[in-house]
């Protein structure tokens, strides 16, 4: 059954080219890296009490009649090592 039954052939074409488009080779932008690294530290020497952020955001383009959409999030990564003293200090 076809999942769209209204639609009009020239519609179904606008959608099949947009997607053939897609694969083309002159139509590739160039992008970040998918992995990497980040030097947290930057070159310091890390303390107990650092907390590294990271945060990411997006907007995409819009279109014809519709506002771009952005995203965002943050992580909080707290330093993963803890010293003997603090550990006795806790405790107390």
């Amino acid at each position: 059954m076809p999942a769209h039954l209204g639609i009009s052939e020239a519609d179904a074409g606008k959608i099949v080219a947009w997607i053939q488009s897609l694969s083309e080779e002159g139509s590739l932008q160039a992008s970040l890296p998918p992995s990497g690294e980040v030097e947290p530290t930057q070159g310091t020497k890390p303390t107990q009490n650092d907390t590294l952020i990271l945060s990411a955001s997006y907007t995409d383009e819009g279109g014809a009649g519709v506002k771009p959409l952005t995203g965002n999030t943050s992580m909080y990564l707290r330093n993963n090592t803890n010293s003997v003293r603090n550990v006795f200090e806790i405790r107390k």
